[in-house]
């Protein structure tokens, strides 16, 4: 009789209830080998509980797990913590998925992706595709046209070029004093993974450099255009000149304007160039095509192009989700998981690794990137409803 109670209870068992459950703890910590038939019959007999039934595991083994750099006080006081939210839920939260979420959260902002290494560590690495590529300097670097190479320490940089005095400052720094050329001369201002830089032009042009970008422009705008080079991703501010539209080069197309702000994507690991438009207007040249009729964009809409055939789509957009990462913010709606996993990997340089259905799953959220990577991750982690883990370096992503 007492053991068809149980059985009983375990149909109705809730996140809460297994989490309390001693029995359970115990043999979750490997301590009750003897009840692992037990389980395995309740799990045949009632199979909707095995979603519960694994989630409550996860969370006693990441307080078990030897990995968790957490003293046991403080592993004890996140435990209370936990049951505390779970007991004080109203009736319209008492749903596992959410509870579950709700608690995790405390305990993954104290850990490094822990509980995930009980499913990543048995999943070999050519299982994984990578979002990374290596580069060999990890500062910022200003290349003059004398050859001279700056390098900038700092994670976030401003260069100012003022063609009235001639000088190019560093963070308020003066490393050159340019003198009167015949004619303007070309430097490149290079953003590794993990950085990002902001560049005031000749012509007082604001532009946000990302993380892993390189732009190319000259000491000072002369002739009847204002031609730079950008390979990855930035934040355009454009002087209003009427007599020099202003003309952004990538490896798949050039953008014309005159006056106005725009972001555009286009790093060389990806298959897809985006252009989104803040204000004024804009006509893009796809392919770079000498004959063609430009694509024009009015403020709020974004166009994406396939590099390999230059079809292109537009759509009406919220800007701000396109530009926030100036301000330190990811918005993104329904983007590929694997898509947000590459900006992470630029942004804070870290090597990344992801199982392949990462490429179909959608994901919509914020990530707040003047956070640590670990967070960020963990947030990443219970958007996506994944886990990961940390080895030999090397971060590896997957989903539950």
């Amino acid at each position: 009789m007492k053991h068809h109670n149980m059985e009983e209870k375990f149909k109705k068992y809730t996140l809460e209830d297994f989490l309390d459950d001693p029995d359970f703890c115990s043999w979750a910590r490997l301590e009750r080998p003897d009840m692992d038939d037990y389980y395995l019959h309740l799990l045949a007999k009632y199979p909707a509980q095995k979603e519960t039934f694994q989630k409550a595991y996860k969370l006693v083994k990441l307080f078990d797990d030897e990995n968790l750099k957490t003293n046991l006080t403080r592993k004890l006081q996140i435990w209370e913590e936990i049951n505390k939210i779970y007991r004080n839920q109203s009736n319209s939260l008492k749903n596992y998925k959410l509870l579950f979420r709700y608690a995790a959260t405390i305990a993954l902002l104290v850990t490094i992706g822990s509980l995930s290494y009980y499913f990543i560590s048995t999943t070999t690495e050519k299982n994984f595709v990578s979002a990374y590529n290596r580069q060999d300097f990890t500062e910022t670097r200003l290349v003059l046209d004398n050859g001279k190479e700056i390098s900038i320490k700092d994670d976030k940089s401003e260069i100012v070029y003022d063609q009235g005095s001639g000088q190019v400052k560093v963070n308020d720094e003066l490393v050159q004093q340019i003198n009167g050329t015949k004619s303007a001369t070309m430097n490149q201002l290079i953003v590794p993974f993990g950085k990002q830089s902001k560049i005031v032009l000749a012509d007082q042009t604001e532009v946000w450099l990302n993380a892993g970008s390189r732009l190319v422009y000259p000491t000072e705008f002369d002739g009847d255009k204002r031609k730079v080079q950008l390979q990855g991703e930035a934040f355009f501010k454009v002087r209003k000149d009427k007599s020099k539209p202003f003309v952004v080069e990538t490896n798949n197309s050039n953008i014309k304007v005159l006056g106005t702000s725009f972001n555009v994507k286009s790093y060389p690991d990806e298959t897809m160039e985006e252009t989104v438009l803040v204000e004024g207007s804009i006509s893009l040249n796809l392919g770079k095509k000498i004959l063609g009729k430009d694509i024009l964009l009015i403020p709020e809409q974004r166009l994406v192009a396939a590099s390999s055939d230059n079809t292109y789509t537009i759509s009406k957009v919220n800007v701000h989700d396109y530009t926030s990462w100036i301000e330190g913010l990811f918005v993104f709606k329904d983007e590929p998981l694997a898509s947000v996993l590459m900006r992470i990997s630029r942004y804070y340089n870290l090597e990344i690794k992801w199982i392949n259905d990462a490429e179909n799953r959608k994901i919509s959220g914020k990530l707040d990137l003047k956070d640590d990577y670990q967070r960020v991750l963990n947030a990443l982690a219970l958007i996506s409803d994944g886990n990961y883990a940390k080895k030999d370096g090397i971060i590896y992503f997957r989903l539950n």
